[in-house]
């Protein structure tokens, strides 16, 4: 068989402190931390070409237990559209017990390639290109390759079982790979309007705005490229005969 596929993946993990975090809350004094937040993203399109076959029946089993074993491998060239990953760094949220304000940290380490980030310094728009086209699907961002394995039999008479590991490879990035690095730390009060009457008078919402404008100015910086594992899954199956499992309606 050959194809040509289009997958997407975002796996992300999460620390057991969100579960704590949405049955308690943050009590005066005591602080969130989100420092171990991790998550990942792919777009890449594969260019398959797979052979199965059918293989001998295996001596030590027996063919009342386990037969007509099927096995097949499939190789892939790999094209990367666009991937992004993040992992959070020294990140928290602490409850002032005087005041009930929020003191908050944040911190991210970033890896992209193929995106381009709105925000950029302008040390090195020119080496990243045109920020007005985030992700383009017809680009190569990156290429490798990869491989699938897989088989199946058919167990106690009645039940095909099939297991298969798809998309074992890499990818190696290098159109528009850029690093994020930054961090940052404010306060926040609430939610509150500007005073009026006052000249230049902001609220803390502007406040809350230009603290994260701060983190996000100057935080990016080429890389020369980097390469990825692919996505990785485990697949399993079955099929149930209903011949065999009703054989007196056979062939209604």
């Amino acid at each position: 068989g050959i194809s040509v596929d289009d997958r997407a993946a975002v796996p992300a993990s999460l620390p057991n402190s969100f579960a704590l975090f949405a049955l308690n809350g943050t009590p005066p004094g005591t602080t969130f931390s989100w420092a171990n937040i991790s998550t990942q993203s792919w777009w890449y399109r594969t260019y398959n070409a797979d052979l199965a076959m059918r293989l001998p029946d295996i001596v030590v089993i027996p063919k009342d237990i386990a037969k007509d074993f099927v096995g097949g491998i499939g190789v892939k060239y790999v094209t990367g559209i666009g991937y992004a990953s993040a992992h959070t760094v020294d990140s928290y949220m602490h409850t002032d017990s005087s005041n009930y304000a929020y003191n908050i940290g944040i911190g991210i380490n970033g890896t992209r390639a193929g995106i381009l980030s709105n925000v950029i310094s302008k040390e090195i728009k020119s080496s990243v290109g045109d920020t007005s086209v985030n992700l383009n699907p017809f680009a190569t961002a990156g290429t490798g390759f990869g491989f699938d394995l897989g088989g199946s039999a058919k167990v106690m008479k009645l039940v095909r079982v099939g297991i298969s590991v798809t998309d074992i490879g890499w990818i190696s990035w290098s159109k528009n790979a850029i690093n994020t690095i930054g961090d940052t730390t404010f306060t926040f009060s609430g939610f509150s309007p500007a005073e009026t009457g006052i000249p230049n008078a902001t609220s803390n919402v502007d406040s809350l705005n230009k603290a994260m404008k701060s983190f996000a100015k100057n935080r990016d910086s080429v890389s020369s490229g980097f390469t990825t594992a692919l996505p990785t899954r485990i697949n399993l199956g079955g099929s149930v005969d209903l011949d065999q499992l009703f054989p007196a309606r056979r062939g209604q």
